[in-house]
């Protein structure tokens, strides 16, 4: 009973990644999905999202916006209070917030008593329809109840002046275990993301959120799982994004299709091959 409902989870999921995928924005213009979604972002964040349009030079709003972005406010259209450089404060957050979320994992690991603790890691390629790929690669700790774990994917897409389009996403996710204990894992998650683009033609974005979701895990033999996850992300600008994750993974090795869907943009979807040890 339990294989048979995890399958029909797993068809949903598939079956609902295939109309996420098949949504049409009407952006006019070239490019792939990629550049379609960094156009989106572009617009909902006013302009302002911290690139350099091309041929000109950068708009102090958006260093402004960036700075009041990372106090929890959007003031679009005020004008700037200080100066901030974009690569180097955004920078330095991403890789404060990793190190901050590996230190806090070391720690509690370091405390705890009990061998059950440990250290995992994941690192994974995906093949986007309509784009190039992505990559992923996650670093946690978890007990039999709770995990927390940092993550970085990467989107890139070629662009024809040379350049190579970028979305980067990290984030900090603690999990609880939910289930009843048995052989099928339940977790419920919640944590932050950001979202940043870089050598977007037009205008660069950066967003800060926060996500919730779930991850399912259902073994089917001694050394095979079905897994399935879904998130919920929620942006400042009004950006929202939903992730749908359906696979097996034998050993080490993981074999999944993964969604990522913004409301700007077309879905960023295709197969993805990992390794978790």
């Amino acid at each position: 009973m339990r294989i048979s409902v995890m399958t029909v989870l797993a068809i949903q999921v598939l079956g609902a990644s295939a109309v996420q995928a098949g949504k049409s924005t009407g952006e006019p213009g070239g490019g792939g999905a990629l550049g379609h979604v960094s156009a989106g972002l572009g617009r909902a964040t006013g302009g302002n999202g911290g690139g350099t349009p091309s041929g000109g030079t950068r708009d102090d709003n958006a260093t402004y916006r960036e700075d009041q972005l990372l106090q929890g406010r959007c003031p679009d259209g005020e004008r700037p209070q200080r100066r901030v450089p974009r690569e180097e404060r955004c920078t330095r957050v991403a890789v404060l917030t990793g190190v901050a979320g590996l230190t806090v994992a070391e720690g509690a690991d370091a405390q705890q008593t009990s061998p059950r603790a440990t250290l995992d890691f994941y690192g994974a390629l995906q093949a986007v329809h309509d784009s190039d790929g992505s990559w992923t690669v996650e670093v946690g700790v978890h007990d039999r109840r709770f995990r927390l774990a940092g993550s970085i994917t990467r989107f890139f897409e070629p662009q024809p002046n040379g350049d190579t389009l970028t979305l980067t996403m990290p984030a900090l996710v603690g999990s609880v275990r939910v289930d009843d204990g048995r052989a099928t894992r339940v977790y419920l998650q919640l944590g932050a993301v950001g979202a940043k683009t870089q050598h977007d033609p037009m205008t660069d974005s950066s967003l800060a959120g926060g996500l919730g979701g779930v991850r399912v895990e259902h073994p089917v033999a001694r050394r095979t799982t079905l897994i399935g996850e879904a998130q919920a992300m929620a942006f400042d600008s009004s950006v929202r994004a939903y992730v749908l994750r359906a696979g097996v993974r034998v050993g080490p090795l993981e074999a999944s299709f993964r969604t990522l869907d913004f409301n700007v943009g077309p879905a960023l979807y295709g197969p993805e091959v990992g390794l978790r040890f």
